[in-house]
């Protein structure tokens, strides 16, 4: 089962979101345009900078810590919406 824990703040700090389905819209969650870091504890995820997965970062990411998304070529505090592939 895919499993992603999100952060507000690099280094897996501030408020945190876990989430094991596809999410369309990070606003349900508070979490919209302000992630940073995250967890992904199983599974392949997709990212993307608008809602309903839309605009793909053209990330897809596997099993690991990733303490600073842009890293990654994520742009920071500007997701909005993931889902596991």
């Amino acid at each position: 089962m895919a499993a992603i824990v999100l952060f507000t703040d690099k280094d897996f700090q501030g408020g945190s979101g876990t989430f094991t389905t596809s999410v369309p819209n990070l606003v349900n969650f508070n979490l919209n345009d302000t992630i940073s870091s995250f967890k992904i504890l199983d599974g392949s995820w997709e990212f993307y900078r608008d809602v309903d997965f839309q605009n793909s970062y053209g990330v897809v990411l596997g099993p690991g810590e990733y303490s600073w998304v842009e890293n990654v070529g994520i742009t920071n505090d500007d997701m909005s919406s993931l889902r596991p592939v």
